[in-house]
């Protein structure tokens, strides 16, 4: 059975969140790193405080790294501070009981891009994601890759390109993201691709349209499907909900899906 935990908001008081799914005796939290609660400034000020509560709780974390992260940017001044900023993240969560940290595969540019800059954006994160997976490393954290929603790379083909020339680089695959890119047939490419490379997954659902952050069942997800999938892959590691509508739609969709898992 694999370990089940839910993202925290960043609009939201911090502390009661986590209370919130300590008391829902979830396995851990996933920070993330978004203003205006969740920023280095506030997780440095109450390490301890927030240490705290997690151990009251038995909670380990995960780490959602802010979105607008520009890994790939071909302007080479503004990639290397974002490489400097994800190691003092690392080293940040490194105190609060963090196992993986999550990155997006996200670029900024004003059109479409062909396929020489594609591979341009794609090397520059190669290279600068070997980097942090090295720096993690002396922390214990795994980095994880998540496939993209709206801006930057999204589909299965370029997260395998980047995985496979990134040494102990790990996939995080969200279900919700895939599903409105391409429904049931992008989400079957990606365990095509990518199934054995899996280290953390984020579920939520969504009608195929947009990323609509809804609970499990509510949206057009064969979750069935889904769990049969990562089960046959053995996948037995971290799963995030990411359930919007409300606390106890997070509750209710994780144990559907712990229903699904027992079948």
């Amino acid at each position: 059975m694999p370990k089940f935990g839910h993202i925290l908001s960043p609009y939201e008081d911090v502390f009661k969140q986590i209370e919130f799914f300590g008391k829902s005796k979830f396995d851990f939290i996933e920070f993330s790193t978004e203003e205006p609660m969740i920023t280095p400034e506030f997780l440095s000020k109450n390490r301890q405080k927030i240490r705290k509560v997690m151990k009251k709780y038995k909670l380990f974390g995960t780490v959602h790294a802010p979105i607008n992260t520009e890994l790939g940017s071909n302007f080479n001044d503004i990639r290397i501070d974002w490489i400097k900023f994800t190691k003092k993240l690392i080293r940040l969560y490194s105190e609060l009981h963090v196992k993986k940290f999550n990155l997006h595969t996200r670029y900024q540019t004003l059109g479409e891009i062909d396929n020489v800059l594609e591979k341009i954006f794609l090397n520059n994160f190669v290279s600068s994601l070997n980097e942090i997976v090295r720096f993690s490393k002396k922390y214990g954290i795994k980095i994880v890759v998540e496939n993209g929603n709206r801006i930057g790379f999204k589909d299965a083909k370029n997260i395998k390109y980047i995985v496979d020339r990134t040494k102990d680089l790990g996939v995080c695959f969200d279900f919700g993201h895939a599903f409105a890119r391409g429904g049931m047939r992008e989400i079957e490419i990606f365990f095509k691709l990518l199934g054995n490379r899996i280290e953390h997954v984020h579920m939520h659902d969504n009608h195929g349209n947009f990323d609509e952050h809804l609970p499990i069942g509510k949206g057009k997800i064969d979750y069935p499907y889904v769990v049969k999938m990562l089960k046959k892959f053995g996948y037995d590691k971290t799963i995030t909900f990411e359930i919007f509508t409300s606390k106890e739609d997070a509750v209710n969709s994780r144990e559907k899906i712990k229903m699904l898992w027992q079948k």
